[in-house]
């Protein structure tokens, strides 16, 4: 069955906006949610829809611009889109959220003088049609088809939120008990390091031990968990297995600091031996660019993976958001990336704002440990 659907014209119609997302697996179909959050209607006049390049009025190479950058903001990976001579065609899972995708896209195009003229749902080939144009004619046909074997997510993103137990405060509160999977790092041996480990179980989070190591310049603590390049094996092993014991519920460790250490290979040798005794497993926070950790981890079986993005290098409002932006951009490309975050107020600020807007647009968050497997 196939029905041709369009937007109301009338200017309170407007207003509705396209807030909420449909699942293109439910029964409804496509037409029938946009009918009834958005105000459409069946309309007799529109444009035949082109069969044929050939039929498309003169092409305009803007659309063709605005579509990649939708696309791209929506994680609509390039090999799931084939464009050819004025039409694109863009498989997309069946539990995509379009509804957002297709107000932002109608946004997009009214700012070079085009708008979404119409949707065509053909149910028994599980596909939308769409025109692009203005009163002048259709410019482009965009087609979406709908496939059950596409994945549903567009990329996966872990964040890891360093630096705890210094202090137990209200941010401290709002960071343990966000809505959504953050990874705490807790340093052991400061004063709330044991009421945060408890909280953090308590509130289902999952938890690291941010062990001490030696860094190449900054300043750092000698308390009696940093693990120092110039200590004996011996020491090491003490160390560790203090730490691990003190973090009981800690599936894993990365590393604070650590400049130096990480890049020491019989250090790390020692360390990650603790490690894999403990059954958990390391994540290499790159606080070093010739860091080993990593690589000595692959070669002692120890499940591992490394951070890619420090989120908040800067503690700025702007350069945390453009950090996320960049994190959903490498998710969306690679399949999957790892950020680290600190304590800090702007870190929460913009977390609470990007990951709602980041997951509207398929990407998925989850624990440090889905990428150590």
């Amino acid at each position: 069955m196939k029905r041709r659907i369009k937007k109301h014209t009338d200017p309170a119609a407007s207003q509705t906006g396209y807030a909420g997302y449909i699942n293109l697996k439910t029964g409804l179909g496509l037409s029938a949610v946009i009918l009834l959050l958005i105000n459409l209607f069946v309309l007799d006049n529109v444009p035949k829809m082109p069969r044929r390049a050939r039929d498309l009025a003169t092409r305009d190479v803007r659309v063709y611009q605005v579509l990649k950058n939708v696309m791209q903001e929506y994680n609509i990976r390039e090999r799931w889109q084939r464009t050819t001579d004025g039409l694109t065609e863009v498989t997309i899972p069946e539990n995509f959220q379009f509804l957002n995708m297709y107000g932002r896209l109608d946004q997009e195009l009214g700012k070079i003088g085009y708008r979404l003229l119409d949707c065509l749902e053909d149910s028994r080939r599980h596909l939308y049609e769409m025109n692009i144009g203005n009163d002048s004619g259709i410019v482009h046909r965009l087609t979406f088809v709908v496939k059950e074997s596409l994945p549903g997510v567009a990329g996966y993103v872990a964040i890891i939120i360093d630096d705890f137990g210094y202090k137990y405060d209200e941010l401290t509160k709002e960071f343990i008990n966000f809505s959504r999977p953050l990874t705490i790092s807790i340093i052991p041996g400061l004063r709330e390091t044991q009421r945060i480990r408890r909280d953090a179980e308590l509130a289902q989070k999952e938890v690291l031990i941010h062990i001490p190591m030696e860094p190449l310049e900054e300043k750092y603590d000698k308390d009696d968990y940093i693990l120092l390049t110039d200590m004996p094996p011996s020491e090491i092993h003490l160390r560790m297995q203090k730490a691990l014991a003190e973090i009981p519920n800690a599936v894993g460790v990365n590393n604070h600091q650590g400049s130096k250490a990480t890049a020491d290979e019989n250090l790390m040798t020692v360390v990650l031996s603790e490690i894999k005794a403990a059954n958990k497993f390391f994540i290499d926070s790159r606080t070093n660019s010739e860091s080993l950790a990593y690589d000595v981890a692959k070669k002692m079986g120890v499940p591992t993976a490394a951070n890619q993005v420090f989120i908040d290098a800067k503690d700025d409002v702007d350069f945390i958001t453009q950090q996320m932006a960049r994190l959903g951009e490498m998710a969306g490309a690679n399949g999957r990336v790892i950020g680290i975050g600190h304590v800090r107020k702007n870190t929460f600020k913009v977390l609470t704002k990007m990951i709602p807007e980041l997951e509207a647009r398929g990407i998925e968050f989850v624990f440090v440990s889905s990428f150590t497997g």
